[in-house]
């Protein structure tokens, strides 16, 4: 049923979300989607080249890849010489990831509670991720926390 939208543009429902929630069915929807990931191939590779010119991806650079899914950009910030790490909530796609690209590390992980000490990369990437993280505030605040001075986000 379709609730008609009050004069302010709200439904009248509460707008509060639980985060945890959110994020619990966020990692169950990807983790049962790994294997059909491959239709948004061709949306998710159209800005690869763009995020990794952002960052300066190359030689020397230390890159997470938050919410790698199958990892391709990850890959291609390996084949412009970039140190990269992927994580992924859902097993299923780090597992996917790790089978299409063995050389690069990929782990499970969250955008809100990223792997590594203060400091630990030059650039943090995400490619259509940050939709999907039930704290988006958060998920800002840990990117910082991993990035090194002067690195890009």
């Amino acid at each position: 049923m379709v609730q008609p939208l009050g004069g302010d543009g709200s439904t009248g429902a509460s707008a509060a979300i639980d985060p945890e929630a959110f994020n619990r069915f966020e990692a169950e929807g990807w983790e049962a989607r790994a294997d059909s990931y491959g239709f948004l191939a061709p949306v998710t590779g159209r800005v690869i080249g763009a995020l990794l010119a952002a960052v300066h991806a190359g030689p020397g650079v230390q890159l997470l890849d938050v919410g790698s899914g199958p990892g391709d950009l990850a890959a291609a910030a390996g084949i412009r010489g970039a140190d990269a790490v992927g994580i992924d909530v859902a097993p299923s796609m780090v597992r996917r990831a790790a089978l299409a690209h063995p050389t690069i590390p990929f782990r499970v992980g969250s955008f809100e509670a990223l792997p590594g000490g203060e400091g630990s990369f030059d650039a943090v990437v995400g490619n259509f991720v940050f939709n999907h993280v039930g704290r988006p505030a958060h998920a800002l605040r840990e990117a910082r926390r991993v990035l090194r001075p002067g690195g890009r986000l």
